[in-house]
């Protein structure tokens, strides 16, 4: 749904990357997508997220925008290889960073609520680096400006 969104708001000549590790939902979703005239902007990927952007940075490939929405344990992985991707002036955007108000919760030690934990400590070791603001909606996302 998000790479549609996404998508749509794209100029004609705009390109959605998106990558998924698991090729039925990636099929899934594409099905929807080639329902809209959009269809065109979107590419994917399947396969482990962290060696898909390696892929890109050892190719040189930028983007201006990044979402991570995916594997919580590897959120920390995938922001640090997004910052390789995404020049100066673009922005990185973090799904899922309140988790439901679970990361509160510290008795919740199911793997994906500690990651996030951990995740949002770091990037308050980051505050001084780039300008993020925490949004409060739904499960709260991150957007960072680099």
């Amino acid at each position: 749904y998000s790479a549609l969104a996404m998508a749509e708001f794209l100029p004609e000549d705009g390109k959605v990357h998106t990558v998924d590790k698991n090729g039925r939902t990636s099929d899934y979703a594409s099905e929807f997508w080639k329902k809209s005239e959009h269809a065109h902007k979107i590419t994917s990927y399947v396969g482990d997220g962290v060696k898909v952007l390696e892929g890109f940075i050892a190719q040189k490939t930028q983007f201006d925008m990044c979402f991570i929405d995916t594997d919580k344990p590897n959120y920390k992985n995938y922001f640090d290889l997004a910052l390789k991707i995404i020049p100066e002036g673009g922005v990185i955007i973090v799904d899922n960073c309140l988790w439901s108000g679970r990361i509160l919760d510290e008795e919740d030690q199911e793997k994906a609520t500690v990651a996030i934990r951990e995740f949002n400590q770091y990037m308050l070791s980051l505050k001084s680096k780039y300008q993020m603001t925490l949004l409060p909606v739904r499960d709260g996302m991150y957007i960072i400006s680099l």
